[in-house]
């Protein structure tokens, strides 16, 4: 039977019982407050607007599965609510597709801001390898409206949700293909940028991630041979193979290849890029202070251009 309860007597009863499985109070109350958005399908505002909920027997039993989920199963939060706002877009998220990291949005909104100031009327052709749930892809996409972005994946079930992504934020100039990395990309293709956030932590770190992770997300999204650098060297080697030049992104100082990168990875990628002869080599750091992307740019590509 429904009965009207106290909005402060739930969260505080949710807040409790996701505390009492070692998250520390404060998140807990967070956790409680977007778990009851997503029961109720009411945001924030609109359950503050009220004194009291009907608590129903289905919002009851919606909570009771959540809180079981999140703090039984170690399913991570993103999963149960399965969407994660990235930048300006809202994006479907669920496993075993790898949630996108706050730490991804950073450099990739940075990135899609100095592209949008440099070269917002080209017809740019970006490449992102290993896209996941698409969010680098889609961002770029979305900032650039005159671009044109391919994602790959090897995952078909990453590739399924990057597409519902793309219909989700009616974003159109993107090309989703299934490929390890570059194998199945027509020869003649070549792209002004490739950008990826691929694999690159190793099976022994990955044992020491939280069970969220490990027994979530998947194991092939996140780990590499070589202590995690096996497949950046990959992409590192292959990639200029794929590249044309770009004056216009040159002279802004956009390289034409960027890695999202281990924070203790900068030496080790740094010394792949300089191996394979690019230039102007450089890690950028996070809002923490952190290794987290190398860039780099070759001083002879390609120059074909890619049929869009």
């Amino acid at each position: 039977m429904n009965t009207h309860m106290l909005l402060s007597d739930i969260i505080k009863n949710l807040s409790t019982r996701i505390a009492d499985s070692g998250i520390e109070p404060h998140i807990s109350e967070s956790y409680a407050w977007w778990l009851l958005e997503k029961a109720t399908g009411l945001n924030r505002a609109q359950l503050l607007a009220r004194d009291t909920l009907e608590y129903t027997a289905h919002i009851k039993d919606t909570l009771d599965t959540m809180v079981r989920d999140l703090t039984h199963q170690n399913k991570p939060l993103a999963y149960i609510l399965g969407t994660v706002p990235f930048g300006d877009l809202t994006l479907h998220v669920q496993p075993p597709t790898l949630i996108p990291r706050h730490e991804t949005e950073e450099w990739v909104l940075h990135l899609a801001k100095k592209l949008q100031q440099t070269a917002a009327h080209e017809k740019l052709a970006i490449l992102d390898l290993c896209t996941g749930s698409g969010c680098i892809a889609l961002t770029l996409a979305a900032h650039l409206p005159h671009a044109h972005v391919w994602a790959v994946d090897i995952a078909p079930e990453a590739l399924e949700l990057a597409q519902k992504n793309a219909a989700l934020n009616g974003i159109h100039n993107i090309t989703l293909l299934n490929s390890d990395l570059f194998s199945a990309l027509a020869p003649d293709m070549r792209f002004d940028l490739i950008v990826a956030n691929p694999p690159y932590i190793s099976h022994n770190v990955w044992e020491t991630l939280d069970t969220s992770v490990t027994q979530w997300e998947d194991y092939r999204a996140l780990v590499a041979t070589k202590e995690g650098a096996a497949i950046l060297g990959a992409i590192i080697k292959e990639a200029p193979s794929w590249l044309r030049s770009n004056e216009k992104l040159k002279q802004a100082g956009i390289s034409h290849l960027m890695l999202e990168i281990g924070y203790d990875q900068g030496d080790t990628i740094c010394a792949l890029f300089e191996r394979e002869g690019y230039e102007g080599v450089r890690v950028l750091q996070d809002a923490h202070g952190k290794d987290r992307v190398v860039t780099g740019s070759k001083p002879y590509v390609a120059i074909q251009s890619v049929e869009q």
